[in-house]
């Protein structure tokens, strides 16, 4: 019996030790939270402007966001088939321009093709898709900060793009933070360079729902297993996953706070910043900076324009 318990203590402290030192060897070091703090407060002056404006992800957006007084950006990268970034949101271009079929199977020249602003309006008819040099071109020049999200399927090609955009633009770690809902990326991207601010992207439905409320799983397995997973990955996020990506920016959907399913008081004791995403109205807009006190990522100046627009994440 002795022998029994001496072998559970035994596996129990090599099994505590592992576990000790595989902490040590591969959390990453926490990006600086009084930068992350700053960096946010400068780039929420006036708003953060939801898919750069309108018409989404385009220069003649980010010229008018800044004309109404926008101080930053929230822009969504995607890659062509010869693996040049380029400002999309979704993985095809049929809702945004005149053309069909996925970016990622269509050469840089085909995209330049396609009008990606006569959907928005007669107004920008001709407007080309951007690459990601000309967009921080422009908003270096109209002062712009910008959060740039990274999806899914696209990290791989643009983790070495980030890490040479950085590296060949000096200033860009002060006014760019890299944000996505994939704790892989951001592992990746933080431990290749640390300098540059990252996010992580939340939401407390993201295996169960598309962002327009419809149903990912339609087997019935799926479907009630899903839950148990968004709810364990949202526990492992607020203990563990935070420290061990060296997070200091999180960037949580309302309906966490609205739901109270988000303890700002606890990443508030954390040092973690928080900007939250989408407000779809001035007035929200206010409410969550005066009474929620977390600055937003704002839609509101797009949807005063075009209603009808699609402005989920």
């Amino acid at each position: 019996m002795n022998n029994v318990i001496v072998g559970i203590f035994g596996v129990s402290g090599v099994t505590v030790c592992a576990c000790v030192f595989l902490w040590r060897r591969f959390r990453l070091p926490r990006f600086p939270p009084d930068r992350a703090r700053d960096f946010v407060e400068r780039s929420r002056e006036r708003w953060v402007v939801h898919r750069g404006g309108r018409p989404e992800n385009t220069l003649a957006a980010l010229r008018a966001s800044k004309a109404r007084g926008a101080t930053a950006v929230e822009l969504d990268v995607g890659v062509t088939r010869d693996g040049c970034p380029v400002l999309l949101h979704d993985a095809a271009v049929d809702r945004t321009s005149d053309g069909t079929g996925l970016l990622s199977e269509m050469s840089l020249e085909k995209a330049k093709e396609l009008d990606f602003g006569i959907k928005f309006g007669s107004e920008f008819k001709a407007e080309r898709i951007p690459t990601l040099n000309e967009v921080l071109d422009l908003c270096e020049e109209l002062g712009l900060c910008v959060y740039l999200e990274v999806k899914l399927g696209q990290w791989q090609v643009l983790l070495p793009a980030l890490k040479q955009l950085y590296a060949n633009r000096k200033g860009l770690y002060s006014w760019m933070a890299v944000i996505s809902f994939w704790p892989t990326f951001l592992y990746k991207l933080h431990k290749a360079d640390d300098r540059i601010l990252t996010g992580l992207i939340l939401t407390q439905r993201g295996l169960v729902l598309w962002p327009d409320g419809l149903t990912q799983n339609k087997t019935w397995w799926k479907h009630i297993l899903s839950p148990v997973f968004d709810r364990t990955y949202f526990w492992l996020i607020e203990k563990v996953l935070w420290n061990f990506l060296g997070l200091s920016l999180l960037v949580p959907n309302k309906s966490l706070i609205y739901e109270n399913r988000f303890d700002l008081q606890l990443w508030k004791k954390r040092e973690v910043t928080l900007l939250s995403w989408t407000a779809d109205s001035l007035a929200e807009k206010e409410h969550f900076e005066q009474v929620v006190c977390i600055p937003v990522i704002s839609s509101h100046l797009v949807l005063e324009d075009s209603p009808q627009q699609d402005q989920s994440s």
